[in-house]
């Protein structure tokens, strides 16, 4: 008992260590941009239409890193359990649909189109709607940038069995077989990674994965091979719709 608590113990602190480098590592990115557009502003060589264009460009980063914080901050919580859900019985597909909405600028940007499909009956969740809208927006946004311009990424919900399935599909660069059961884990070193340097994607996807299975559901990967895209999978145990009208929590459309 004593040795699985220090098993913990240190796996939380190897967690937290992770996340200082992720803040000191991934922060300097639009940190730096932000200095440069700064500076083109300070030089007063701008005229109106760059100048608006600085100032776009240096809200963007500044937007950027309040997400990049608020992330980390979320996985810090839900890994000491000091995370509070607001669950409710909910139709996951809200959710989906309103972070398919909050990607498509980006997807435009990006020259990638947004494809959604759902079948006419959706069975309800209790899920917590802000957790779970997050996660697909982290699977929405991993598929576009991986996704050369061009291409596709196709998302459905169905039902199966007694579980929802929420499908992210995309047709990029797709995982090497032999780096597929780590594409949730940015502490294992990649072919060609760093070791520790965590990449802003598998900080971002072992986010989604750790507000899916606090919610009692399941995110698998899966993919062909190099070049050949991949799918993310949500699974979410659905409700019949007698005990959606017996449960202790508030129903939200």
């Amino acid at each position: 008992m004593m040795d699985d608590h220090a098993s913990e113990i240190e796996d939380l602190q190897h967690l937290m260590n992770g996340l200082l480098s992720t803040l000191s590592h991934d922060l300097r990115t639009p940190l730096s941009a932000i200095t440069g557009w700064l500076y083109l502003l300070e030089s007063e060589k701008l005229d109106a239409a760059a100048k608006k264009r600085a100032l776009e460009k240096i809200r963007a980063n500044v937007d950027e890193q309040v997400r990049l914080i608020d992330d980390i901050l979320l996985l810090s919580r839900s890994k000491t359990g000091h995370l509070t859900l607001d669950p409710a019985v909910i139709l996951p597909d809200a959710p989906l649909f309103a972070a398919l909405e909050k990607v498509r600028p980006a997807a435009i940007a990006a020259k990638v189109k947004l494809n959604a499909t759902k079948v006419e009956q959706i069975g309800k969740v209790i899920a917590d709607s802000e957790h779970l809208g997050r996660v697909f927006e982290i699977l929405l946004s991993h598929a576009v940038k991986s996704t050369p311009p061009g291409g596709a990424v196709e998302t459905a919900i169905r039902v199966q069995d007694s579980h929802i399935v929420i499908t992210i599909a995309d047709n990029g660069k797709g995982v090497i077989p032999a780096e597929l059961p780590f594409v949730f884990d940015p502490f294992t070193k990649k072919n060609g990674g760093s070791g520790d340097a965590y990449a802003g994607a598998g900080r971002s996807l072992m986010l989604a994965k750790t507000l899916v299975e606090i919610q009692n559901g399941q995110l698998l990967a899966a993919s062909p091979g190099p070049g050949l895209g991949a799918t993310f999978t949500v699974l979410l145990s659905g409700i019949a719709a007698d005990r959606a009208t017996n449960q202790p929590v508030a129903e939200k459309n």
